[in-house]
């Protein structure tokens, strides 16, 4: 029987990678892998940083997003300080205008003169009573 989760050579079962959840593959792909992996409190302090982040921005926009001078930051922290809010602002411009293709030309909408169907009367008297007001919706006019 064949087995093609357990290596024949050692008879020791082969590790899956593990799937990376939205915030650490964005972790993953800004910050500079030597500089805090071996931190306790890199990925909980990194982490916040990214949630917050996504939820001003959106997972799409920073799957979109390239590195900022092709090269990887010290910490998502960069994003947040002034320097780095500029080139978000600039890059989600850049991003909503590629997703909403603001320079196509909107289809123009024309209206004809025909009528489709009946008009209806819409203006309704103001209820004088109790029972005029209970009524009003009762009755079609």
């Amino acid at each position: 029987m064949y087995f093609p989760f357990i290596n024949e050579e050692v008879g020791k079962k082969i590790k899956k990678p593990r799937k990376l959840s939205d915030t650490q593959r964005i972790i993953s792909k800004f910050v500079s892998s030597n500089l805090g992996y071996r931190d306790k409190s890199f990925w909980g302090r990194e982490g916040k940083i990214t949630k917050n982040l996504i939820l001003e921005y959106g997972i799409d926009f920073f799957n979109w997003l390239d590195l900022p001078d092709n090269k990887q930051v010290g910490s998502m922290l960069w994003f947040v300080a002034p320097e780095g809010k500029v080139y978000l602002k600039i890059k989600f411009f850049d991003f909503k205008k590629t997703a909403e293709n603001l320079f196509e030309k909107q289809q123009e909408i024309v209206l004809s003169e025909a009528k489709i169907g009946e008009d209806i009367k819409t203006v309704r008297n103001k209820p004088k009573s109790l029972k005029d007001f209970l009524n009003l919706y009762g009755k079609k006019n």
